[in-house]
């Protein structure tokens, strides 16, 4: 009998490539490992990858030593890279229906549509007074970037099955109610955004400015400093002030801005999901005094929900919920 391989999912950012691989058994799901390595600077630049072949070569020693070589990954494309909108088309074939929004994305597509790999998904078929009409969810990331990432993986030694888009696997990582409407933040040194989403339907997509957040020093996240050892002055006291405040207005700001523009009515966040503290300490209690919702942790509503080795220590679970909630998202996606 073959043993299954496991579910890999693989996730970069903040100068780490981090690996997490979990097997479903008897409807259980299983995390078998998770490991970080750090990428060499230059090798990536805010977000995009410079070297993919080398980062591989970093990779590879770990996917061997991890017995993960020839194994099967899911990658995600960073959120700011995916241009994403919902359109309305004519109820027209699938295939005819994919041509229309190829050409149609020569109107709207701030990349050009020849170095795109577009996407579409149905969310819902209706009918009004100018006939058969879809709602679609529409993705589209430039090539190269998907090209990268493709072999970045296959020079670790791993074969890239599926691309999926961050946001969408950290939700996943979530798993909350699916009903609820909610704000995901990625709090990071490069490339700080938000997405909303709707009853499971991403609605808006927006960059976010954290100039004045202090970055996450090396090591265990949530539990450091500022790079310079020292903390700011002011920088957690309240969410009234200092550069959590600033954070908090921006996504009032982009909540608002969602509502007054979304097509189906006003929009009422929820809850609001990190895919990580960025290693602001208190950064959970702040946002949710700022923003009157609940915020939660991505990674350790996915480590609630799966099975961890016996073995492991409060710092490693720490890790784990703090660093892997994408990662977990990718990998629990079968």
């Amino acid at each position: 009998m073959f043993k299954r391989q496991p579910d890999i999912g693989l996730a970069f950012g903040n100068g780490k490539a981090r690996l997490a691989w979990v097997q479903k058994i008897r409807g259980e799901t299983r995390l078998l490992g998770f490991q970080s390595i750090e990428i060499p600077v230059g090798l990536m630049e805010n977000g995009i990858m410079i070297d993919p072949a080398r980062i591989g070569t970093e990779l590879k020693q770990c996917t061997h030593e991890m017995n993960l070589a020839g194994s099967q990954v899911a990658v995600a494309v960073p959120g700011p890279q995916v241009y994403m909108r919902r359109l309305t088309m004519p109820g027209l074939r699938w295939e005819e229906l994919r041509r229309a929004v190829y050409f149609q994305a020569y109107e709207f597509l701030p990349i050009p549509v020849e170095e795109a790999v577009l996407d579409i998904v149905p969310l819902r078929r209706y009918h009004d007074g100018q006939g058969k009409r879809v709602e679609l969810f529409f993705a589209a990331v430039r090539r190269q970037q998907v090209d990268d990432m493709v072999q970045a993986c296959t020079s670790a030694g791993l074969r890239p099955v599926v691309m999926d888009m961050e946001p969408l696997a950290v939700k996943r990582a979530w798993g909350g109610d699916p009903v609820k409407t909610i704000i995901m933040l990625h709090i990071a040194a490069t490339n700080p955004y938000l997405t909303i989403f709707t009853k499971g339907i991403p609605i808006y997509h927006c960059s976010l400015s954290l100039e004045e957040l202090p970055e996450a020093s090396p090591g265990l996240q949530g539990h450091s400093l500022p790079p310079n050892g020292r903390a700011i002055p002011g920088a957690y006291d309240s969410p009234d002030a200092g550069p959590i405040a600033g954070l908090v207005q921006q996504v009032k700001d982009a909540a608002a801005y969602c509502s007054r523009h979304n097509r189906d009515g006003s929009v009422r966040p929820e809850v609001a999901v990190l895919d990580g503290s960025g290693g602001i300490p208190g950064l959970e209690e702040r946002l949710a005094q700022g923003l009157d919702i609940p915020v939660e942790l991505a990674g350790r509503q996915a480590t609630a929900r799966i099975k961890l080795p016996d073995s492991m220590t409060e710092k490693q679970r720490d890790e784990l919920e703090q660093e892997f909630g994408l990662a977990l998202g990718l990998a629990m996606r079968r």
